[in-house]
């Protein structure tokens, strides 16, 4: 397994937790009625419901997927920071990092892993992420801060060369996700009904990774985006598919109106513009 020299960690200044209030998930639905006195008038009636046990998480969350060969093992939401690692959490006396404020996740077991080849060295590069790595996720994106001896490998829409891996260096912080320009990457998005921009980081650890590699290739890979972001762009494919079924069937500018009013409606219910 490759690993780099073991070293002290940093303080990332970059990285800062933050309280938050809670927030959920809502969904929102659609639809016309007809009048039967006026051709071509329509009622629009939208209605908004939440999704049942959805876990308490702020504006800034994440939501952290953890795969071995590809294959999806557990996810967490998180508040806002935390800490990767294999190792146990650490004491009440580990202040590396501001880690008080940060919630302690480990790598999950391995026994789900089939192939007992692949299990073992799964096993053997978790023994280099004992320290693991630091995420912040705040206002500004999602921060990382690599502390483990084990060398990791990420893409994501901050990467500066999505075409060859990208390296985290350790001890240094680095921006993962940039949220003002996604939300400014979303605002053409709905100017222009262009694809929405990308949100969602992976991680990979002990192996190169690049946008084109396949993750049933890789030993352990974990992917993370922040939990409004995801909404977002979710709000706004659901509403394009809208505007492309009503151009179909309704009159001249009539589909505008109406994904004008359904835009309008899913901010006030997201709480998110």
């Amino acid at each position: 397994m490759e690993s780099d020299s073991s070293c002290d960690p940093s303080s990332g200044s970059e990285m800062s937790a933050q309280e938050e209030g809670p927030g959920e998930i809502t969904s929102l639905d659609w639809s016309l009625t007809p009048s039967t006195e006026v051709p071509h008038n329509y009622t629009i009636n939208i209605t908004s419901s939440m999704p049942p046990s959805q876990p308490e998480k702020g504006p800034n969350s994440m939501f952290i997927s953890f795969c071995y060969g590809g294959v999806l093992v557990s996810s967490q939401v998180t508040r806002h920071g935390c800490k990767i690692s294999s190792s146990a959490p650490p004491s009440r006396t580990d202040a590396s990092f501001g880690s008080q404020a940060m919630e302690k996740l480990r790598f999950p077991p391995t026994g789900t892993i089939a192939t007992p080849e692949k299990r073992k060295a799964t096993e053997e590069l978790l023994t280099f992420l004992e320290r693991g790595v630091m995420l912040d996720s705040n206002t500004n994106g999602i921060f990382i801060q690599r502390l483990c001896q084990g060398r990791v490998f990420w893409t994501g829409p901050c990467a500066s060369r999505p075409d060859q891996p990208n390296k985290l260096e350790r001890d240094k912080v680095e921006k993962l996700f940039d949220r003002k320009k996604f939300d400014e990457d979303l605002e053409l998005c709905q100017a222009m009904g262009v694809t929405p921009p990308q949100y969602q980081v992976t991680l990979c650890f002990g192996e190169e990774l690049t946008e084109t590699d396949s993750l049933t290739e890789k030993l352990i890979t974990v992917q993370i985006h922040q939990v409004a972001a995801k909404q977002l762009v979710d709000r706004e494919l659901e509403l394009q598919a809208t505007t492309f079924i009503l151009s179909q069937l309704a009159p001249e500018n009539f589909s505008d109106r109406v994904t004008q009013a359904l835009r309008e409606a899913s901010s006030s219910l997201y709480g998110i513009s």
